[in-house]
């Protein structure tokens, strides 16, 4: 690999007009090339090449003279040439087979030929080039801030990146350097700390941000009341009112309580509707206080107060936080619970000597844990995640604290379902849930080469699956049709014998899988995916759409309720599910795989500056990767919703030097 690279290098820093032309000349090819065209012959690959078109040598000049000028800038040294190109790859190829999946649900449009293949490969490598320079540039302007030295006042003492755990903390007076803006006074760390205090690492604090955004997103609380209630809200909230057997397909432990607070606010205004009120307030509320916690810690370790604000701004403005709070989901609660969870982690993971002197935080973090498997059926893979690089670091000095630690709340989740599941009867979640991705690929092959699997494989199949019907059943986006013909009893009684089948057709029929696959879960690594956002869906509408079906209504208070229409809440629903991602930058904030791409560069940047402070959180943010691509559908926010509530949390800690800022005790010491 050394080799490899001296050689690029030395290639590279020759100024070969030769390369700069080709690098230029792909680049204009993923920007102009019509990807929408059908490539079956030469004709039509030459025309899919767009190049007709009076931008083109524009361009390519362009991008050859600033390629030519600033190749200098590229850091291609060992470690970066791995991290850069590592990541380049990862983007380029998401960004080239997500363009086909999209559109066509295959990785070839219309099929694989010589001609696509070629086609396709300049696409990836010129999106290469393009990944490669921006992945350089966003990593040099982080390592320039990250290895800059930041002031903090002590005292009236100005110390260099302060940390009151080193016993004799030396005074500096030197500023910094490329970023001289700050070397005013007026603009000193410590100036903004006590211009804004209530950002900072105290009780006051908590309560000023959570009552400023509270009172803010009460915007969305008028606009969308009594709260959005979509159709799985609905079934979840006539579990816990007693109306249908409580099952465990939804945590039943959040559908009591949601249930147990939905009743007493009916009982006290009258409704169930109200009653929905008060629940939502308190899930605002109960938000509200989670973030400014988050909030609070980032200034425990000194996050720099722009890094603070900045993330206050992003919660207290985007308007997917906003509804987010006022929306019945068990969504809302787990990505809470991981936010205080990872926060928490962060902390053991930093100084686990003083976390583990704190009694309470050693029980509030059992108690987060705890609450995180109880808030959803996948809450456990997050822990499990989590613990990896937790147990690589400290299970040396201290292995008995940390294994009990976790092994109370795990032992707690299991003795919970299985007293309270059998004692009240709660019916068990089906195992099909889990299950999207192997069916929908089985059902993909079937569609794709019904002809040539045998008769016994026929015949296996149509033991689990409607074998005849799947071809119609099939939708390569959503596994919903799929999956609720799936025969759970057939499967649980030989599940080694249908696992044995499914691996069988996975070998001959490789592409059809692989397609399956990439097809129902490319909305959370391709970011230019469009998918609804919010709903607009309420209490009020769920009740006349079962009336409607004819299915039993058990509210008898139907008739008191006005159907629920609102102009400013179906206009906002309508500009952000259909308008919002044509608009330039701002649509990102709305993309669900913009937050794992950035995410995935934040942890390969620290990796390769070898931070490892908050690897913890990044493991979270992979769960939720994970769980998202093997879930029903292609693309649901609520499902990423723990990525997206993180990203402040986890971009902040990742490119701040982490020092705690001193107690008051410290502080007189």
């Amino acid at each position: 690999m050394k080799i490899f690279i001296s050689k690029f290098k030395g290639r590279f820093n020759s100024s070969s007009t030769f390369i700069f032309l080709i690098f230029s000349f792909l680049v204009c090819i993923t920007i102009f090339a019509n990807r929408s065209l059908s490539i079956t012959n030469g004709y039509y690959f030459f025309r899919a090449l767009n190049g007709n078109n009076i931008l083109f040598p524009i361009v390519f000049v362009f991008i050859f003279l600033v390629l030519k000028k600033y190749y200098a800038f590229l850091d291609i040294s060992n470690s970066n040439f791995l991290f850069t190109a590592f990541l380049s790859v990862c983007f380029a190829g998401f960004e080239t087979v997500g363009y086909n999946i999209d559109r066509y649900t295959k990785l070839f449009y219309p099929s694989l030929t010589l001609y696509t293949f070629i086609f396709n490969m300049l696409i990836f490598f010129g999106y290469f080039v393009i990944f490669y320079f921006l992945t350089n540039l966003l990593a040099k302007v982080l390592e320039r801030y990250t290895n800059t030295d930041v002031e903090r006042t002590v005292n009236n003492t100005t110390f260099l990146n302060y940390n009151p755990l080193e016993k004799c903390p030396v005074p500096h007076t030197e500023r910094l350097g490329k970023f001289s803006f700050l070397k005013s006074k007026s603009y000193s760390v410590g100036y903004f700390d006590k211009k804004f205090k209530y950002f900072s690492n105290d009780t006051k604090s908590i309560f000023f941000v959570s009552g400023a955004l509270v009172s803010f997103w009460l915007i969305y609380y008028l606009i969308f009341f009594p709260g959005v209630v979509t159709q799985d809200s609905y079934y979840q909230i006539e579990q816990g009112l007693g109306f249908r057997n409580l099952t465990d397909e939804n945590p039943f432990v959040h559908t009591l309580f949601q249930g147990l607070i939905i009743s007493i606010g009916s009982k006290i205004f009258g409704s169930i509707n109200l009653g929905i009120s008060v629940f939502c307030v308190l899930q605002m509320i109960f938000v509200a206080f989670v973030i400014s916690f988050a909030l609070k810690s980032m200034a425990k370790y000194s996050v720099p107060i722009l890094f603070r604000v900045a993330s206050f701004l992003f919660y207290l403005l985007h308007p997917l936080i906003g509804i987010y709070s006022v929306t019945l989901w068990k969504d809302i609660w787990i990505s809470s619970f991981l936010l205080v969870y990872s926060v928490l982690l962060t902390d053991l993971y930093i100084d686990a000597l003083e976390f583990f002197k704190s009694k309470i935080k050693v029980f509030w973090f059992i108690l987060v844990i705890l609450f995180v498997m109880l808030s959803k059926g996948t809450g456990i893979i997050f822990i499990f995640f989590s613990f990896i690089p937790l147990s690589f670091k400290l299970f040396k000095n201290y292995f008995l604290k940390l294994s009990t630690i976790y092994l109370i709340p795990v032992v707690g989740f299991f003795l919970i379902r299985l007293i309270i599941i059998p004692c009240f009867g709660i019916q068990k979640g089906y195992i099909r849930e889990p299950m999207s991705v192997p069916l929908q690929q089985i059902a993909r092959t079937v569609k794709e080469n019904k002809e040539s699997i045998n008769q016994s494989e026929q015949k296996e199949i149509n033991e689990i699956l409607p074998y005849n019907e799947l071809p119609t059943l099939y939708n390569p986006r959503l596994s919903d049709n799929v999956k609720s013909e799936f025969n759970e009893k057939m499967f649980l009684s030989n599940p080694m014998k249908y696992a044995k089948l499914w691996a069988i057709l996975g070998i001959r029929y490789p592409k059809s899988y692989l397609e399956s696959f990439l097809s129902n879960s490319y909305g959370y690594w391709y970011p230019e995916t469009k998918y609804w956002i919010v709903s607009d869906l309420s209490y009020v509408k769920m009740l006349y759409f079962y009336k409607k079906n004819n299915r039993t209504v058990y509210d008898k208070n139907i008739e008191n309720y006005s159907k629920d229409s609102s102009i400013v809440k179906d206009t906002l629903c309508e500009y952000l599910n259909n308008h919002i991602r044509e608009v330039p930058v701002i649509s990102a904030l709305f993309s669900i795989s913009f937050y794992f791409w950035l995410e995935l560069f934040i942890f390969m940047f620290c990796l390769k500056n070898r931070k490892n402070d908050v690897m913890p959180m990044f493991f979270i943010v992979m769960a939720a990767f994970i769980t998202c691509i093997m879930s029903p559908v292609h693309a649901e926010m609520r499902y990423a919703y723990p990525a997206v509530i993180m990203f402040p949390v986890v971009f902040s800690f990742s490119i701040s030097k982490l020092g705690r800022v001193p107690t008051n005790k410290q502080k007189q010491k």
